[in-house]
């Protein structure tokens, strides 16, 4: 597996949690986080991508996006619509 970079923004940390935006550089996407789980989520769709890519199971090109990436691009604020199992929505 080669190495991934992010660069995190984190813009607040409300309910004992991190609010913000990642960055994945090889993607060249930026995505919003609500919280430290949908942080490591997103971050885990890039690995796991990379590694099933790597493991040859799934066709997929250097600049193809893990699904919560895509329609993501630099400068985009939006939040993954990512289900946290036991967390109410607001």
């Amino acid at each position: 597996m080669k190495k991934q970079m992010f660069i995190l923004e984190i813009n607040d940390t409300q309910d004992h949690s991190w609010q913000g935006q990642v960055k994945w550089i090889q993607g060249e996407s930026k995505q919003g986080f609500r919280s430290v789980i949908e942080l490591l989520r997103l971050i885990d769709s890039v690995v796991g991508e990379e590694e099933a890519a790597s493991a040859g199971s799934v066709a997929s090109g250097p600049g193809d996006l893990p699904a919560e990436w895509k329609g993501a691009s630099p400068g985009d604020e939006a939040v993954p619509d990512i289900p946290i199992a036991g967390v109410p929505d607001d």
